[in-house]
């Protein structure tokens, strides 16, 4: 199993740093014997920086860059300093930069002028009507009869419940609008999975 962080040298490399001044002296060694210890010293740390090296490679990757993406193995401190060059979110749990969070902050408050409404509401597949072209009401405070929301499915769960959203999504042709409630149709097919629809009006 490969190591999971950068080792300390522990090794005794002070071999040389013992040996006597010279061949037949206070260690008794002669010169074979001393080049020998010479060579171990050698060995030891090039054994480590060997395995040093191998950690890095393994941090790095194939792209050779420690900046090039991957996942994170535990906690990130900043410790006070900034994140730079952070696009605008495309899913629920990307990271979002100050000026998208101020527009989104500044499209809310337009959105209390009364020209903007928003709904979630729930499709569940036995809401459906028996015969085609099948259809189901449900109620939406504040939408009015003159209104023509712009509507999308709200995808949640696993991929195979995503893409069984999606089939049942693509049954729903049309809607129309009422007093305080909208009706989805469905012109022949019936979905046949729970749909959670989010509606968009702007006046």
């Amino acid at each position: 199993m490969a190591e999971s962080k950068i080792p300390l040298m522990e090794d005794d490399v002070e071999i040389i740093k013992k040996l006597g001044n010279k061949p037949g002296s206070e260690n008794k060694l002669q010169t074979p014997e001393l080049k020998s210890k010479f060579d171990e010293g050698s060995v030891l740390l090039k054994t480590h920086l060997n395995k040093v090296i191998g950690i890095l490679n393994t941090m790095l990757g194939s792209s050779g860059s420690l900046l090039s993406g991957g996942n994170m193995m535990g906690a990130l401190n900043m410790n006070g300093y900034r994140l730079f060059g952070i696009s605008n979110p495309t899913d629920w749990n990307h990271a979002a930069n100050k000026k998208y969070v101020d527009d989104a902050v500044e499209t809310v408050e337009e959105y209390v002028d009364g020209k903007h409404l928003e709904a979630s509401v729930s499709l569940p597949a036995s809401g459906w009507s028996d015969a085609a072209p099948y259809t189901q009401t449900v109620n939406v405070d504040g939408i009015t009869a003159n209104d023509k929301p712009h509507y999308g499915v709200v995808y949640s769960g696993d991929t195979a419940a995503q893409l069984a959203q999606k089939e049942a999504f693509a049954a729903v042709d049309d809607l129309e609008t009422g007093e305080g409630a909208v009706t989805f149709t469905c012109f022949e097919d019936k979905p046949e999975t729970d749909l959670t629809v989010q509606l968009e009006v702007n006046r």
